[in-house]
């Protein structure tokens, strides 16, 4: 039987066969929900508590709960079908998390709202959401007791879309961080805005540093976060180019990230326009975006990562090389940067050390696409050219 077993973030996951290809592939290469990984890695502080909202099948808060103590964290996640995937995480991991199966509603509508939420539990799981033709009945409980009772600290939300409604209307006097993925592609730069606003009235900020993708780490009383009138317009910029992105207009998404000024210009930015021109088949602009990244922020592993792929195809092998190197060293269960890293020194007449990378990444990966025909190529080589200076 092929193995199930796969890290992510130092955390043992068991891959569940009827999970959907995109959420298998993203466990097995270990960049699953890695953009609110790394927000939460920036932000928490030793004597965090943390709820986590949409906590799925546990991978971010099991990430949480090891720089914390176990109690620290504390979980909601309204699929039902979630709950034995998160409770067999949390035990082949040691780290048991208590998980809560509600809907969290503020206060300020739990009376108006009916006892029970519609939702949908899709096959891919990462799209489960609340909606009105759902076939599981979700009960309500309120927010702010659950933030009361967990004397939560941060709040952390990845939920479809349902943030507008828990971060506009919820009262958040008592965090010191939120930590949100946002979705552009089911709320308007608008609703993004009304975010913005209703966390900046409860006292927090946004830092152009603690953005990741589409994951905003917004804390208060932190030096270097941005006016209220800059984030607002960060925001409205940004929410329309994920949208449009989200529906694969990548050129014009690109095109609406330039109307930033470049005092709101971010990694995050920067790393949108790698990946989007890596998208349009513009390799030199990739290149040219993630390179900015890495220099903007040396830790940020998504600009590594990309600039290995731009320099890969620009045959440019030695900056792959290098790349992918210095991703490894921020991300060392990443599959698919063991996997570039052994392109790059193939091509660099290492065979060696590519038939080293690759093995590392079919240990990460039993299926790493393409796998078998490097590797017997790197053979090849390497009976042909048995030194290539690897010891």
């Amino acid at each position: 039987m092929a193995r199930r077993i796969a890290h992510v973030d130092g955390i043992m996951v068991r891959v569940d066969p009827d999970w959907g290809p995109d959420t298998k592939e993203a466990i097995w290469q270990g960049t699953y929900e890695q953009d609110e990984r790394s927000v939460l890695a920036l932000v928490i502080r030793p004597d965090d508590k943390v709820l986590d909202i949409g906590s799925g099948i546990g991978v971010v808060a099991l990430s949480v709960a090891r720089r914390l103590a176990v109690r620290a964290v504390r979980c909601v996640e309204a699929n039902p079908k979630l709950k034995d995937a998160f409770q067999q995480h949390c035990s082949i991991n040691h780290i048991p998390i208590a998980l809560d199966q509600v809907w969290l509603t503020p206060d300020a509508v739990l009376d108006q709202a009916p006892k029970d939420v519609k939702f949908h539990a899709a096959a891919e799981f990462l799209a489960s959401a609340a909606t009105s033709d759902g076939d599981v009945d979700v009960p309500r409980a309120s927010l702010e007791k659950a933030l009361r009772a967990h004397r939560a600290s941060v709040l952390s939300l990845d939920i479809e879309g349902a943030e507008y409604e828990l971060l506009t209307r919820g009262d958040l006097s008592g965090l010191r961080a939120v930590v949100m993925e946002t979705h552009p592609q089911y709320l308007t730069a608008e609703q993004g805005k009304e975010i913005i606003s209703a966390l900046y009235a409860a006292g927090m900020q946004l830092s152009l540093s603690h953005i990741r993708g589409q994951v905003y780490g917004l804390i208060r009383d932190i030096p270097g976060t941005l006016s209220e009138a800059d984030a607002l317009r960060f925001v409205d910029i940004v929410f329309a180019a994920d949208a449009l992105a989200h529906e694969g207009v990548y050129a014009a998404a690109i095109e609406r990230l330039g109307e930033l000024p470049k005092e709101l210009h971010a990694p995050a930015i920067a790393v949108r326009r790698a990946l989007w021109s890596n998208f349009n088949k513009d390799n030199e602009a990739s290149f040219e975006a993630a390179s900015e990244a890495v220099i903007a922020d040396p830790a940020y592993t998504e600009g590594w990562r990309l600039l290995g792929i731009a320099s890969l195809k620009l045959k440019r092998f030695d900056q792959a090389e290098r790349a992918f190197t210095r991703a490894l060293c921020l991300a060392p269960t990443m599959s698919g940067l063991h996997f570039g890293l052994a392109q790059a020194t193939l091509a660099l007449k290492k065979p060696t050390v590519a038939m080293m990378s690759l093995r590392q990444s079919t240990l990460l990966h039993p299926e790493q696409p393409n796998a078998d025909t490097l590797m017997q190529r790197a053979r090849d080589k390497v009976r042909a050219q048995p030194d290539d200076g690897a010891g």
